[in-house]
């Protein structure tokens, strides 16, 4: 954020706009959760919009580069005359089983890493840093909008996915999948465990990328050029690969309610679960509001303000569509009723452990308890 040419720490303006909830982040007291399901907070100086999850088909990249666009937008109105938003970097996350996050990271640095670095390095080549973390691969490199945010997102799905599947098939079954990789000098990253990449550590100079001569692992000369397109092929057989798998299985993770109703914010953002989850439900008997909103958990307080009872209701992403269509048809009135009724004050959500699957609980300890462990 600037005044001029001034940069402006955004914590100091963040928590006088008019932005959305806020204390639903419990690792993240500048978070504001907005009605479009986005977070608006700050990255130390830095202001952040983080985007919720996107399921990956056809024309995804285009609709969360919009997304991103309208946030950014929406963002830069609400803030006090002077001051204004200029891009800084993009971190781009794409899910990965539990187990592989680790070994996916590893395989994408020598391998896909230099088409990352030569699409999303900048004038000034920041490089990209490449972090395992929970059930997810974020990859964080210089700022992109528009027209390269869509291929950078393309990529990253595919790329992601073809180390995933890799993995989960194996050398012999997965041969020729990915591109071979590149000798490369990689540094630990910074701040959180991964790795950092940029074009020198693959021994490429600045000007002209695309021309030079790179070395894979074996010792073989290869263009950079060459290798590029290489990884860009086997991104996109795995970005087939993943969408022909996924997405018959249902669309619910982007587009539930909002679908239903053709609700939107005023900015012309779609909302999604993350947004409708922020509103209090009025139920027969109780009422219930969210305490916690996190991407892999929400955690709602059900409430019998007459009886002066309440209850936990521990919701993972997986279930968080079906819950929430199911709450408002009132298929949940009469279980969720008589446990707010009953409680005894005994069952307690302590640890990520206790809320991987739907739960009711009489008490929670702490929020933070719940949040899932990050890879080390």
């Amino acid at each position: 954020m600037l005044d001029g040419e001034r940069g402006v720490d955004f914590r100091t303006v963040v928590h006088g706009l008019a932005l959305g909830r806020r204390h639903l982040d419990p690792d993240d007291p500048n978070a504001y959760r907005l009605p479009s399901g986005s977070v608006v907070t700050s990255d130390k100086r830095e202001a952040e919009i983080a985007l919720a999850p996107v399921e990956v088909g056809a024309g995804f990249a285009a609709r969360a580069a919009r997304r991103a666009g309208r946030e950014g937008t929406a963002l830069a109105r609400q803030l006090p005359a002077g001051l204004r938003l200029r891009g800084y970097s993009t971190h781009i996350s794409v899910e990965v089983p539990e187990d592989l996050t680790v070994e996916a990271a590893k395989l994408y640095v020598t391998r896909f890493g230099p088409a990352m670095v030569l699409a999303m390095d900048g004038p000034e080549a920041p490089g990209l840093r490449v972090r395992p973390r929970y059930r997810r691969l974020e990859l964080c490199g210089d700022y992109v909008e528009g027209r390269r945010l869509r291929a950078a997102l393309e990529y990253a799905a595919g790329s992601v996915a073809a180390c995933v599947t890799a993995l989960v098939e194996g050398p012999v079954r997965s041969s020729g999948a990915l591109p071979p990789p590149v000798a490369a000098k990689v540094r630990p990253a910074i701040e959180r465990p991964g790795w950092f990449i940029d074009q020198a550590c693959f021994g490429i100079a600045p000007g002209q990328p695309f021309g030079k001569t790179v070395r894979l692992a074996d010792g073989k000369p290869v263009t950079a050029a060459d290798h590029v397109s290489i990884a860009w092929a086997a991104a996109r057989r795995g970005l087939a690969t993943w969408i022909a798998a996924f997405e018959p299985a249902g669309r619910d993770a982007e587009r539930p309610l909002a679908s239903r109703r053709g609700a939107s914010t005023d900015s012309g953002i779609q909302l999604t679960p993350f947004g409708d989850v922020l509103k209090v439900r009025s139920r027969p008997g109780f009422d219930l509001a969210p305490v916690m909103v996190t991407w892999p958990l929400t955690v709602f307080m059900a409430a019998d303000s007459a009886a002066k009872r309440s209850a936990f209701v521990a919701v993972p992403r997986e279930w968080l569509v079906p819950f929430l269509r199911s709450l408002d048809r009132g298929d949940l009135d009469s279980p969720l009723r008589r446990y707010v009724a009953a409680r005894r004050g005994r069952a307690r959500a302590v640890s990520w452990h206790d809320v991987q699957q739907p739960g009711l609980f009489d008490n929670v300890p702490s929020r933070l308890g719940l949040l899932p462990p990050e890879p080390m």
